[in-house]
């Protein structure tokens, strides 16, 4: 039947109460009728088969990034000519006279802003807090389920604070009403009842006072979908496949009548993915939490639960390099308990990618703030130690490594140094077993088959 006339009304101020900034963006780069500034410098663009696309514009008051991003959103060109010809600006490599690349804008940030914007409460006089940001290659529904949940987090703080003095006065003030009451007809306790007759005109002005100084009140399901449709209309930002939003599902620990956040999918998620997410933005991780939170995301219509293991960040590597070629590529990806250096240096190894874009790749996942980035080296190979039918640990070799080192670390750190396994030769049947399994894995430079040929006696014993 559509809105009531109250929803209906809300939906249509909320646009008119966004609060615009200072700091230009994409959008608004994209959405002016004039720039702000005077022109500085103009470069003509064409594509590798000569089409001539039009002048790349810089004005002052708009970042150089800010110009690329819009110029490639309007000529609707790819990331990666986005991310090339950002490149060439900052590094001032364009093809053009010297006396123009001068004139060029000093990059002070490398990374495009394409959206930012303060956003007010449609039923009250207010901001929520923080701002919500769209950042080059960031999906705009999760810039609007990040801000959401900052709002959120930062509301139920201030509401919590703010419930307990509440509480503490209306107390206070209920035990001096019970005191009057008491001492009505009592002569001796007159300066007593006439002290609690006071107390309690101060907390009724202070409970009035109070009242209407209330938090805000957390952004509710239509109004996220409202933000959500209005930030992916803005030029400039693209939300292809969006998928339903699913209701959200405040979520509640230790029997608290209180939600301790809010789970916010879309039709398909995975739920694993979701649990592990939403323990990590609200310190929740323990396995107990992330299995009874799956399990209870799974029985709820449109969540997937395909798998037990949570996808952590996955993105194109022509996205992150700037390589139009890998477009077609498998993404880098990084799952729940792996380390993103050895992700990085596996993929790197695989698809043949030098050190810088391996380093790239890594400090994508690292920065992406829900990879947890605990190495800096990588495991080339690592080969499990099976005793008794359980596995007791691994023999973990980085790429800096021989064979026989990474064997005698392993030993010496599970004691197997002493002399009564030295007379087992532990040592000796680890190093050949583990040289046997890297071979048939990926085969042995010429410095590991010397090291494996060797025996276990050659590596670095002495430790420093």
């Amino acid at each position: 039947r559509g809105l009531p006339d109250m929803r209906r009304s809300l939906l249509c101020a909320l646009w008119a109460a966004i609060i615009a900034l200072t700091r230009a963006s994409v959008v608004d780069i994209l959405s002016r009728d004039q720039p702000k500034g005077e022109l500085l410098v103009a470069f003509p663009i064409a594509t590798d088969d000569g089409r001539q696309l039009g002048d790349l514009e810089f004005y002052e008051k708009d970042a150089a990034v800010d110009a690329v991003a819009a110029y490639c959103a309007k000529n609707e060109l790819p990331s990666w000519f986005r991310k090339m010809l950002a490149a060439k600006v900052c590094e001032r490599t364009l093809e053009a006279d010297k006396d123009l690349l001068e004139k060029l804008p000093v990059c002070w940030r490398t990374r495009a802003l394409y959206y930012e914007e303060s956003i007010q409460a449609p039923d009250q006089d207010r901001s929520y807090p923080g701002k919500l940001e769209v950042w080059e290659d960031e999906d705009p529904t999760k810039a609007v389920e990040y801000f959401l949940l900052q709002a959120e987090k930062e509301i139920l703080k201030n509401r919590t604070k703010w419930d307990a003095e509440h509480e503490r006065w209306e107390k206070n003030r209920t035990r001096n009403v019970e005191l009057v009451v008491e001492t009505e007809h009592v002569a001796r306790r007159r300066s007593e009842r006439d002290k609690a007759l006071k107390q309690i005109s101060e907390l009724d002005w202070l409970l009035d006072n109070h009242t209407l100084s209330e938090p805000m009140r957390v952004p509710n399901g239509w109004f996220r979908k409202a933000l959500v449709d209005h930030v992916c209309s803005l030029p400039g930002l693209s939300c292809e496949g969006r998928r339903k939003p699913l209701p959200e599902l405040p979520i509640t620990v230790d029997g608290s009548d209180k939600p301790r956040g809010v789970v916010r999918m879309f039709e398909g998620d995975e739920g694993v993915d979701a649990a592990y997410f939403f323990g990590k933005q609200h310190g929740l991780s323990s396995k107990e939490f992330r299995e009874s939170l799956l399990a209870y995301l799974c029985t709820q219509e449109g969540v997937s639960c395909t798998r037990t293991k949570a996808r952590v960040f996955s993105r194109s590597p022509a996205d992150i390099l700037g390589v139009p070629e890998m477009a077609y590529w498998p993404n880098f990806e990084v799952w729940e308990g792996e380390e993103a250096t050895d992700n990085a240096f596996d993929y790197a190894r695989r698809y043949d990618l030098d050190i810088e874009q391996r380093y790239a790749l890594l400090h994508a996942a690292c920065n992406d703030g829900f990879v947890e980035c605990e190495r800096g080296d990588p495991i080339s190979f690592f080969f499990p130690v099976h005793e008794d039918g359980k596995e007791k640990g691994r023999v973990e070799m980085s790429p800096y490594q021989l064979p026989g080192d990474a064997v005698y670390d392993y030993c010496k750190r599970e004691k197997y140094l002493q002399p009564k396994y030295t007379k087992m030769h532990v040592r000796a049947n680890l190093h050949e077993t583990f040289c046997a399994a890297l071979e048939q894995d990926r085969g042995l430079t010429e410095a590991q088959r010397i090291s494996c040929e060797s025996g276990p006696r050659t590596a670095r014993e002495p430790r420093f």
